[in-house]
């Protein structure tokens, strides 16, 4: 295996330098020629809907939340994202926010299951 070095920069926010590492990882493991899937599933298409949720949260971390309602309204506002923000905005926000966590919730519960 590789040696891996960090910088200090990549350190401040750790989470969005490992998110490409973690996307990658997953996205090739997701493509493997498994020929098991863990006990707790009843099937390998539940074990590849978990992991298309892990891989659709890392990708959205490594894009920078570029999808986040809360961003695409700042980007639109007029006032700067000054002007307070509708509560539809807030909703949405919300929903993608749990989604994100849900999928990193996931894969720290299945981390130990990415074997194959």
């Amino acid at each position: 295996m590789k040696k891996i070095k960090f910088k200090k920069v990549d350190t401040w926010s750790l989470y969005y330098t490992l998110a490409p590492v973690i996307l990658k990882g997953l996205k090739k493991f997701r493509k493997s020629s498994r020929r098991t899937f863990p006990d707790a599933f009843e099937s390998q298409k539940a074990w590849n809907e978990v992991l298309d949720a892990m891989i659709w949260s890392f990708k959205e971390i490594k894009k920078d939340e570029r999808h986040s309602p809360l961003v695409k309204w700042y980007e639109k506002s007029e006032a700067g994202g000054l002007d307070p923000i509708p509560d539809a905005v807030l909703e949405a926000e919300k929903a993608y926010q749990e989604r994100v966590q849900k999928g990193l919730d996931l894969f720290a519960a299945n981390y130990r299951e990415l074997w194959g």
